[in-house]
């Protein structure tokens, strides 16, 4: 029996109301001015095999698949997902920019930036290059976003200037 369901706008969750756990753990971030935890994930690996995997499911369901943006209040131990248009952030990263108090999502082939007041995401275009499993941090002191190498063997580190959205090693 499987402990995952598709709901209503395409998102995964588990039976459980919990965000889809498949890679999440690379886009996890702390967001101060809400005091939550928030993961920002899309389940790209259903797309293998997925008869096997998911017997439970039939058709194309995983062609369908849209990201999630989840956020945990740990005060309340709650957690819920924001309906807000979530990048594909699989295998991916966020970080907290301190000097605008915003989300940056990164994924080698975009950077994203997410605006609280308005709910949103917005891809800046700004890559570096492909591949999974991006750790990144923000600088304060630079101001740029840091991201060190892929799983690809990259040893490049490349600093992405927010506020004239680019990237460069």
């Amino acid at each position: 029996k499987s402990t995952y369901r598709i709901v209503a706008n395409h998102q995964a969750e588990t039976t459980t109301g919990r965000p889809w756990a498949m890679h999440a753990f690379d886009a996890v971030e702390w967001d101060p001015t809400v005091e939550r935890v928030v993961v920002v994930s899309f389940p790209s690996h259903t797309r293998f095999s997925p008869e096997e995997r998911f017997p439970m499911f039939e058709g194309d369901w995983y062609t369908e698949l849209e990201p999630s943006h989840w956020e945990y209040d740990p005060v309340t131990n709650k957690w819920s997902r924001l309906a807000t248009n979530a990048p594909r952030l699989f295998a991916a990263a966020l970080t907290w920019d301190s000097r605008r108090g915003q989300l940056i999502g990164f994924n080698g082939g975009d950077t994203y930036h997410f605006d609280r007041a308005a709910n949103t995401w917005t891809s800046t275009g700004a890559a570096t290059e492909a591949g999974w499993h991006f750790s990144i941090v923000y600088d304060s002191v630079a101001d740029r976003v840091l991201s060190l190498g892929t799983n690809k063997g990259s040893d490049e580190l490349f600093a992405y200037d927010p506020a004239a959205p680019s990237c460069a090693p």
